[in-house]
């Protein structure tokens, strides 16, 4: 069981920073798609019950700070 657990959680991490980076290269030409595309990760690791604790608040928190900073420079970016 610890195994599996230790999988799925390796797994989660490399989506989340799939995401991440994919959020940051989406910024300039699609703010609102990387927006997007962190609040359903965000969602995905809030909902996902195999994963620990400690991990989701992690995650959690590494795709809520790129988000703000997502909705605060593309606020921006859209008004150029």
């Amino acid at each position: 069981e610890q195994a599996r657990r230790n999988v799925v959680e390796q797994q989660q991490k490399l989506i989340v920073e799939e995401s991440l980076r994919r959020a940051r290269e989406l910024l300039l030409s699609d703010p609102d798609g990387s927006a997007t595309l962190l609040k359903q990760n965000l969602s995905s690791v809030r909902d996902n019950p195999e994963i620990g604790d400690r991990l989701r608040s992690r995650l959690v928190a590494q795709l809520e700070t790129l988000l703000r900073d997502v909705q605060t420079r593309g606020a921006f970016i859209k008004q150029q």
